[in-house]
C-alpha cells in the first residue's frame, strides 16, 4: 500500500466533514448550543403533541410561517422573508430584508430547526403554557443587547386575517445576535446569489470558502511542514547520530498542521450546529490520525533504538520476532486511531466497543485458527527456540528461519524455496536448532574387505592419527573403531567432535580431514568393498545441518 494514500484522501475528509450530515444519536447538536421546541422546559407529552400531528398545517399556524420564511431566505428573497417578522411602524422600508438575513444567519448558525420544531394548528401549542398566541421557538445560546436569549412567534391579526410572526422583541434581539457571528464581517460584500442555500443546508459562500480554502491550507501546511523537517532533521541526526535512519514525517506533519489550522479557521464560517459539529470532529480525527501515523512510522526506529537498552534482552526482542512486534504495534495504533475518530464524529464508542466485544467473540470462534497461530506466535516468542537467521529442522523442514508472522513461520530451504509453516504447529513440534550447537560431530562408515584383516590394527591407528592430531578435535578415546564384522568383510567407524566457527568451516574442516583418511587408505592400498561404493556419513552435514542422523 502507498504509504501517502491515507494523506492522499485528507482533502476529501475536510470537505466530507461539511457535506455529510449524521445521523441524530450521532449529529445531535450541544445543549449549550441551542434548546429547541420547547425552550423553557414544558413537558415532553407537549413535544410530542408537536410532532405528532401528521395532518398538513393550517395555513395561519406557526408551521406555515417557519416554512414561507425559510423558503424565502433559501431562495434570497429576504423582501419575502421579511413579511414574516413583526416590524416596529416606524421602520424603514430596507431594514426589512436586513433584518430578515441577519435572522436567517442568526438562526442557521445557533439553531437547528426544521418543520417539526413548530406546532401546526392555528392556534399553536397549547401545552407551553405561554399563553394564547405567543410560541416559543428557540434559545440562542450568545445573549444579545438587549438581554433577551430567546426566540419567540406571536399571533397577530390585520385586515387580511391572523397569522404568526416573528415577535417584535426577537426583532429587536437580531442586530445584537448578529454581532456574535463569525461571518459578520464578510456577509455585506458577497453577493445575493451567494447566500442562498447550496446543498445539505450549506451557502454557496461556504461551499466556495471550502473549495479556496482547502486547497489553499494543505499547501501552506506542507510548506510549514518543510520548513520544519529541514530544523528537525539537524535535530534528529545530533541525537541520533549521521548514520540513523530519520522516517519519513513530511505527510503526518502536513495533516497535523491541516487539522489544526482548520480547527481553527472552522469557527469563521458560521456553519449550522449540526455541520460545525461534524466538521470539528473530522478535523480533531485528522489531528489525532496525525498523531498516530507518525507514532506508527516513528515505531520502526524506536524498535531498532530499544536494541541496545535493557529492553533489547526480553524474550520477544532476543527472540527475533521484533517485526512481528512491530507489526502488532502498528496494528494496535490503527485500532486506537478508528476509535478516537468515531467518538470525535459523536458515535458512542462505549456501546460500540461492547458490540465488539460481542462480535469479537463470534469472530474468535470462527477465526480460531487464526487466533491460534497468533498464540502460537507469542509462545515462540516467549520461549525462544530460535531466532530470525537460525538454521533449523523443524518436523523434517530443515532450513534458516526468515521470519515470523502473524499466522505463519517462514523458512528458507538449500533449495532456495520458502516453507510456511503455522506458528500454532511450529509450537508443538519438535525444533532442532542448528545455530545453538556448541561442536560439531563427524562420523564416517568405511566398508572393508575381509582381504584386508591383517592390515586392520595399523589402519585403525593411522585413522586414529588423522583425527586425534586435527587441532579442532575436542575429547579423547579412539576415534577409529571397528562396528561390524561379516562374511565378506567389516566396518569402521571414524567419530569425533570438532570445534568450528559455523557450518561452513566445519564443511572444509570434513573436506580436509576426508581427504587424509582417503590419502591413509591408498598408503595401505585397500580398497573399499563395491558394497559400500563411497563413504556412508550417518551425519551429513551442510549449511543448517549439525546433528547426527537417526
Amino acid at each position: 500500500m502507498n504509504p501517502r494514500a491515507p494523506f492522499a484522501l485528507a482533502p476529501a475528509v475536510l470537505v466530507l466533514a461539511v457535506c455529510m450530515q449524521l445521523s441524530s444519536a450521532a449529529a445531535a447538536p450541544p445543549e449549550a448550543v441551542m434548546a429547541q421546541g420547547a425552550a423553557n422546559g414544558h413537558a415532553a407529552a407537549a413535544s410530542g403533541a408537536k410532532n405528532s400531528d401528521v395532518a398538513p398545517p393550517d395555513a395561519d399556524s406557526p408551521r406555515a410561517t417557519w416554512q414561507h420564511f425559510s423558503k424565502a431566505c433559501r431562495d434570497g428573497h429576504f423582501d419575502e422573508a421579511s413579511k414574516w417578522l413583526d416590524l416596529p411602524k416606524h421602520s424603514a422600508q430596507a431594514d426589512g430584508p436586513r433584518l430578515a438575513m441577519e435572522l436567517d444567519a442568526v438562526l442557521r448558525r445557533y439553531t437547528s430547526l426544521d418543520d417539526d420544531d413548530f406546532s401546526a394548528r392555528s392556534e399553536g401549542d397549547a401545552a407551553d403554557n405561554l399563553g394564547p398566541g405567543i410560541e416559543q421557538i428557540a434559545r440562542i445560546s450568545q445573549p444579545s443587547a438587549q438581554g433577551n436569549e430567546t426566540v419567540k412567534l406571536v399571533r397577530k391579526a390585520d385586515e387580511t386575517g391572523a397569522r404568526w410572526l416573528f415577535s417584535r422583541t426577537t426583532v429587536r434581539s437580531i442586530g445584537g445576535w448578529y454581532l456574535t457571528l463569525e461571518d459578520r464581517w464578510i456577509r455585506p460584500h458577497l453577493p445575493q446569489s451567494f447566500l442562498r442555500e447550496g446543498p445539505l443546508d450549506i451557502l454557496i459562500w461556504q461551499w466556495a470558502a471550502f473549495a479556496v480554502g482547502v486547497p489553499a491550507l494543505l499547501g501552506l501546511a506542507r510548506a510549514c511542514a518543510l520548513a520544519i523537517l529541514a530544523l528537525g532533521r539537524r535535530v534528529f541526526y545530533r541525537i541520533f547520530g549521521s548514520g540513523a535512519h530519520m522516517p519519513s514525517m513530511l505527510a503526518p506533519l502536513q495533516l497535523l498542521l491541516a487539522g489544526a489550522s482548520g480547527s481553527m479557521l472552522l469557527r469563521f464560517l458560521a456553519l449550522d450546529p449540526v455541520s460545525y459539529k461534524f466538521s470539528r470532529g473530522a478535523l480533531l480525527s485528522s489531528i489525532e490520525l496525525a498523531v498516530l501515523w507518525g507514532a506508527s512510522r516513528s515505531v520502526d526506529l524506536v524498535v531498532d533504538r530499544a536494541r541496545d537498552t535493557p529492553l533489547g534482552h526480553l524474550p520477544l526482542f532476543e527472540a527475533g520476532l521484533l517485526p512481528l512486534v512491530t507489526k502488532m504495534t502498528k496494528l494496535g495504533l490503527i485500532i486506537v486511531a478508528a476509535i478516537l475518530s468515531l467518538a470525535n464524529l459523536g458515535y458512542q464508542v462505549g456501546s460500540l466497543l461492547a458490540g465488539l466485544g460481542i462480535g469479537g467473540l463470534a469472530f474468535a470462534l470462527a477465526a480460531q485458527k487464526t487466533v491460534e497461530n497468533l498464540f502460537g506466535a507469542a509462545a515462540i516468542g516467549l520461549d525462544q527456540p530460535f531466532r530470525i537467521g537460525d538454521p533449523v529442522n523443524i518436523d523434517g523442514v530443515k532450513g534458516v528461519v526468515e521470519g515470523v508472522g502473524i499466522r505463519s513461520t517462514r523458512i528458507r530451504t538449500e533449495g532456495r524455496s520458502v516453507v510456511a509453516m503455522p506458528n500454532a504447529k511450529v509450537a508443538e513440534m519438535r525444533i532442532e536448532n542448528f545455530a545453538q550447537r556448541d561442536r560439531f560431530f563427524l562420523h564416517a562408515t568405511l566398508p572393508i574387505p575381509l582381504a584386508y584383516l591383517g592390515k586392520l590394527a595399523k589402519l585403525l591407528d593411522s585413522l586414529d592419527d588423522v583425527i586425534e592430531s586435527h587441532p579442532n578435535r575436542i575429547g579423547d578415546g579412539h576415534a577409529a573403531t571397528v562396528s561390524r564384522i561379516g562374511a565378506t568383510g567389516f566396518e569402521i567407524d571414524i567419530k569425533g567432535y570438532f570445534t568450528a566457527d559455523d557450518a561452513l568451516a566445519f564443511e572444509r574442516l570434513r573436506h580436509h580431514v576426508f581427504l587424509k583418511v582417503v590419502a591413509v587408505l591408498a598408503d595401505a592400498r585397500i580398497e573399499l568393498t563395491p558394497a559400500g561404493g563411497v563413504f556412508r556419513l550417518e551425519g551429513s552435514f551442510d549449511k543448517i545441518s549439525g546433528q547426527e542422523a537417526p
